[in-house]
């Protein structure tokens, strides 16, 4: 389901309607035009560290490396200040990233992918990552480029984000490679 809004709202006016929804089992989006545009979040059905244990799965599963886990909360403890639970996995593979790059080497700065999760002011866990349709057209990668490539880039944050916040249908162990597509 897509959320759009016009001035002076925000894709944030939808929240409380979105994480109903998405309880329901439903997919919700809502762009939001003040500056988040191109990020795609998702409520977890699951704690911070078991979402993010789900993700590193997902993302192993679909053949994929895990670059880097970064836990943004350790820092504020040593410096004083709290911080939620906030993490970022950084993923991909080189079969999937190299005729992105190759076509436009600008999206490298958005490569390896990411896909963060933390917890709002609510103690709710959510999941995101940038739209790869966002991304894809930041980048001038929507026509004439390596289509098979910006397809798979299409599946994968959303396929790995979903399993991990138990948001999608449970795949069995394995399917998740087939949702990739011949990016994995």
């Amino acid at each position: 389901m897509v959320f759009s809004h016009g001035s002076p709202l925000s894709a944030d006016a939808f929240e409380n309607q979105m994480f109903f929804l998405a309880r329901q089992g439903d997919r919700c989006i809502a762009h939001d035009r003040r500056g988040t545009a191109g990020f795609i979040k998702y409520q977890s059905h699951f704690q911070p560290d078991e979402t993010m244990g789900n993700l590193a799965g997902a993302v192993a599963e679909c053949g994929l490396a895990a670059f880097l886990r970064l836990g943004h909360a350790a820092a504020p403890i040593q410096a004083g200040p709290d911080l939620r639970p906030t993490q970022l996995l950084m993923f991909g593979r080189a079969e999937g990233g190299t005729p992105l790059m190759q076509a436009n080497q600008t999206i490298g700065v958005d490569l390896p992918l990411r896909a963060l999760m933390w917890c709002d002011p609510a103690d709710r866990t959510c999941t995101g990552y940038d739209d790869p349709l966002w991304l894809a057209e930041r980048h001038g990668l929507t026509d004439g480029h390596p289509s098979h490539a910006a397809e798979a880039l299409l599946r994968l944050p959303e396929a790995c984000v979903v399993q991990a916040a138990g948001t999608g249908p449970v795949k069995p162990r394995g399917a998740l490679s087939a949702a990739c597509g011949d990016f994995c």
